[in-house]
C-alpha cells in the first residue's frame, strides 16, 4: 500500500519508507492512499474488545 502526504506535494511512498521518514519531504503527514473498508472485517462483539485488539485489527487492514 502506498502512502501520500497530506500536503500533496510528495510522491507516493511505500509503508517502510513512510515509517522510517516520519514526515513527508513536503512537511505533510503520511496517510494511506486509500482507506480500507472495515465493515465486512468487523467481527461481532467489537465493543467488548480491548483497545489493543481493535488497534491490531485496524493496523492489519491498513498494512496488509
Amino acid at each position: 500500500m502506498d502512502f501520500i502526504s497530506t500536503r500533496g506535494q510528495s510522491p507516493p511512498t511505500p509503508l517502510r519508507e513512510a515509517i522510517l521518514c516520519g514526515l513527508a519531504p513536503d512537511g505533510g503527514l503520511y496517510m494511506p492512499r486509500e482507506l480500507p473498508h472495515l465493515d465486512s472485517a468487523t467481527p461481532p462483539g467489537l465493543a467488548e474488545r480491548s483497545w489493543p485488539e481493535i488497534a491490531s485489527m485496524v493496523a492489519e487492514a491498513l498494512f496488509s
